[in-house]
């Protein structure tokens, strides 16, 4: 019994025991539980407050980076207003406006003294500041260290962030940056077997066929089977890869993949636009109008472009938005104020002189030549300039000429205004220098042409009316040289302002054309090209067209053309022979931009074969093409000559390609002869350089 009853108690004792025990422990579990839990809500609310002091770098970087935004809408639009009064600041002038609005943006946000940018919601907020950090005052983008303070209940986190904020500075327009681009809502035309090499920016619509289109009356099947475009090379933008860049807008644009088979059966489209067998029918359509495919177009996204090109090296795919367009109207502007301050005088500072000049002229101070100059056949080379240098001069006439004749040979020096005349050179043996600078005006003053007057009648030399008929400067034949810096007027009765018939010609320096610019070698006889050696800048408020012209580069030199209207160039020649050779197999390079504001580039490399190296761009561009050889065509035959099958374009060269140069942009520098400076600031897209916790 005794036995019994101490193995009940130990039992009871033993069970006192289990029951402590597994009170501890569940109390432990339950402990670790809640602990666990309370940890879990921690760190919950540090993650939170962690993401909430990210949140407040993202803020705090992108309002800056919309006022640096607005900022360079600033700088810009007050440097405009600078060169509107000839005020041409210089690089660091530029930059250091630029950044002293970069500084006031950033100290209305710094830590010590400004404004933090802030946010909250309940118990969860942030605070994001701006710590002062040292910068290049020569860079327009700077590494930039803020710190934001995340809060969640009561749980903080502190970042320090590096972030890369600016703008990009350029000293030339941001579409020398492209192989081809078009702008604005353009469209992007590439028509056969045409070739780039270099990054392609379309802000629009891209259209595609795998047809080329012949710009010859005498053909009767226009357009001609060929591969579809290559685009490829390499980018000039930073990129891990080295793959050129295609930029599109698929926002703003679509593709648009033309069909063969109905381009030359328009009227078999149910369409009444498509009743003819025009290429101005295929690129004059409003394709941002377009809902649906037709039986002309398959309509597609414009990502799928790189599916439609021949190359199998392809370009890197990008996205964009639309970019403003280079104000050409402006730069012609501003070279025309900048060349009449270079050149114009007062009336009452120029020496008069009665005649018409017909021979040498050494002037020992500013002359007006009040009946201009009208040159003569004497064997003899003639001098118009200073005796001791640099002179101004002003030309008047009675009927508005200025005439360079058959077998003359003149040299103009020195700082001209042509003041209601013009420059009109004829004569296949003619050959004249134009060296300095010249105001060529469609003004013609009203003065007193009495010549026993000792000067002109003051009260009347400021009324003005038209009095050029024709173009500033017009050229039928002849070699002549162009050196120096020009403003040229259009016509009274004509829009052009330069006009070349034939001869062959030198440009060099800096052109502000106010109206077309027209150079056609067929106007002449036999059919020989007009020949363009070029090393020049041209500025045109006006179109240019180009036909039946061979145009040298020769070695460092180019040609930019910015036009605000069309640029067309067609029948581009290799030869200096007649228009037989324009199916030419040697292909033509030069080194050459083309720009249209408002209208078109259009270049055909079908019966021209050339290479461009430099690039093309405009509102909108229509490249056209095939490769490989075409029998030289007679004039006897029609024209009728049989072009390559596509296989056997497939192994050849395009005869149109762009190929990107760099070097370009020397030429665009020119304009730092006459004291022009280009500045340009884009937008800058915020890079996060490094990110670390404080706590």
């Amino acid at each position: 019994m005794r036995i019994l009853r101490t193995q009940k108690g130990n039992a009871f004792v033993i069970t006192i025991m289990v029951l402590l025990i597994a009170t501890v422990i569940g109390t432990t579990l339950i402990t670790f539980s809640m602990n666990g839990i309370t940890r879990n809500e921690h760190r919950e609310k540090t993650n939170q407050a962690a993401k909430l002091a990210e949140d407040g770098i993202d803020h705090i970087t992108l309002k800056i980076n919309k006022e640096l935004e607005q900022a360079i809408e600033e700088v810009l639009e007050d440097t405009k207003k600078k060169y509107y009064k000839l005020n041409f600041i210089s690089k660091s002038q530029f930059i250091n406006a630029f950044n002293d609005k970069f500084d006031d943006i950033l100290q209305k946000y710094e830590c010590d003294s400004g404004t933090h940018v802030m946010n909250e919601n309940g118990e969860k907020k942030y605070d994001a500041c701006y710590i002062k950090t040292p910068a290049d005052p020569l860079d327009t983008i700077r590494t930039v260290k803020f710190k934001s303070v995340g809060t969640a209940n009561d749980a903080t986190k502190t970042v320090v962030a590096e972030v890369k904020l600016g703008a990009v500075y350029s000293d030339v327009p941001k579409i020398l940056n492209y192989a081809v681009s078009t702008s604005g809502d353009g469209n992007l035309m590439l028509n056969g077997g045409v070739s780039i090499n270099g990054d392609v920016k379309a802000d629009g619509n891209i259209i595609v066929s795998n047809s080329a289109y012949i710009p010859s009356p005498l053909i009767e099947r226009r357009w001609k089977d060929s591969t579809y475009p290559a685009i490829g090379g390499e980018t000039v933008f930073p990129s891990e890869s080295k793959n050129a860049k295609l930029f599109v807008n698929p926002s703003n644009g679509r593709l648009f993949v033309i069909k063969p088979e109905a381009l030359d059966n328009w009227k078999g489209c149910d369409n009444k636009f498509f009743d003819r067998v025009n290429y101005n029918d295929v690129f004059k359509h409003n394709f941002h109008e377009m809902k649906e495919s037709n039986c002309l177009y398959d309509i597609q996204s414009v990502k799928n472009v790189t599916s439609y090109l021949f190359n199998e090296d392809l370009p890197d795919l990008m996205e964009t938005g639309t970019a403003e367009p280079f104000d050409v109207e402006n730069m012609v502007k501003i070279g025309k104020m900048a060349l009449a301050q270079k050149v114009i005088k007062n009336d009452n500072e120029y020496s008069v002189y009665k005649l018409p000049v017909n021979s040498s002229y050494y002037a020992k101070k500013p002359t007006w030549f009040k009946y201009g100059i009208q040159t003569i056949i004497d064997g003899k080379t003639h001098e118009i300039k200073g005796e001791n240098g640099n002179e101004y001069f002003r030309l008047t006439t009675l009927l508005g000429n200025n005439n360079f004749i058959d077998r003359t040979k003149y040299t103009l020096d020195g700082n001209f205004h042509l003041y209601g005349s013009n420059i009109i050179i004829t004569g296949l043996y003619s050959s004249n220098t134009f060296k300095g600078n010249y105001y060529i005006s469609n003004k013609k003053p009203v003065i007193n042409i009495d010549p026993d007057d000792e000067k002109p009648d003051e009260s009347k030399s400021y009324e003005e009316k038209k009095g050029i008929p024709r173009a500033s400067i017009r050229i039928e034949d002849g070699k002549h040289t162009f050196d120096g810096n020009f403003y040229l007027d259009k016509g009274d009765i004509t829009n052009k302002a330069l006009n070349i018939n034939r001869g062959e010609h030198t440009f060099k320096g800096v052109y502000f054309v106010d109206g077309d610019l027209e150079i056609n070698g067929v106007l002449g006889s036999p059919l020989k090209p007009a020949i363009i050696n070029a090393d020049a800048i041209f500025f045109v408020n006006g179109n240019v067209d180009l036909k039946h012209v061979l145009i040298n580069t020769p070695g460092d030199s180019g040609l930019i053309i910015f036009a605000t209207g069309d640029i067309t160039y067609n029948y581009a020649t290799s030869q200096r022979n007649n228009l037989e050779d324009y199916f030419n197999e040697k292909q033509q390079e030069i080194n050459m931009f083309l720009y249209s504001q408002k209208g078109k580039v259009e270049l055909h490399g079908t019966v021209s074969n050339y290479k461009i190296n430099g690039g093309v761009a405009g509102k909108n561009v229509f490249l056209t093409g095939i490769r490989g050889s075409i029998e030289r065509a007679s004039i006897e035959s029609g024209f009728t000559r049989k072009f390559p099958s596509v296989r056997e374009q497939e192994k050849s060269k395009s005869r149109l390609m762009i190929d990107y140069d760099e070097d370009i942009v020397t030429t665009f520098h020119k304009l730092q002869n006459i004291g022009i400076t280009y500045h340009d600031l884009d937008s800058f897209k915020p890079i996060m350089v490094s990110r670390k916790y404080e706590n």
